[in-house]
């Protein structure tokens, strides 16, 4: 698996194992639940492309699914623990890390936050003036 917190030399404070533990921990869980929607995914793909398609409103839906279902799956194929952007540390709870699309674990735990829903706006609008109840921020390249 990729490592993104292999840093140059002059970073190597940064990746010291006390500060990124609990994030490398986050981005294995991640990918193991990536892996189980890719495979998930492939298989309801293959079931729906086998269905019989009648004319008209049948196969309509049927090719929206296999559209959306093709569109997801290739998201998940492109992006592997990259879909993850960072993660904002709330004054009060849990770090919530930021991604391209929510994912969830197979438990129902949310591994990521979609970039464009309003739980994520404190990532980006934070300021030094107003750091709209964030600790922190950890951007991820």
């Amino acid at each position: 698996m990729l490592d993104p917190f292999t840093l140059p030399d002059d970073h190597a404070a940064k990746s010291a194992d006390t500060l990124i533990a609990v994030d490398r921990a986050h981005l294995r869980r991640l990918g193991a639940a990536l892996s189980r929607e890719r495979d998930a995914l492939t298989a309801r793909l293959a079931l729906v492309r086998r269905q019989a398609a009648d004319a008209g409103v049948t196969a309509v839906d049927r090719d929206l699914e296999i559209r959306r279902l093709s569109a997801t799956l290739r998201l998940r194929e492109r992006f592997d623990i990259d879909m993850c952007l960072g993660r904002m540390t709330p004054a009060e709870g849990p770090p919530v890390y930021i991604g391209r699309a929510g994912v969830s674990d197979a438990d129902g735990t949310r591994l990521l936050v979609d970039w464009r829903a309003p739980a994520a706006e404190p990532y980006f609008a934070a300021t030094w003036e107003d750091p709209r109840g964030l600790i922190s921020r950890r951007r991820y390249r």
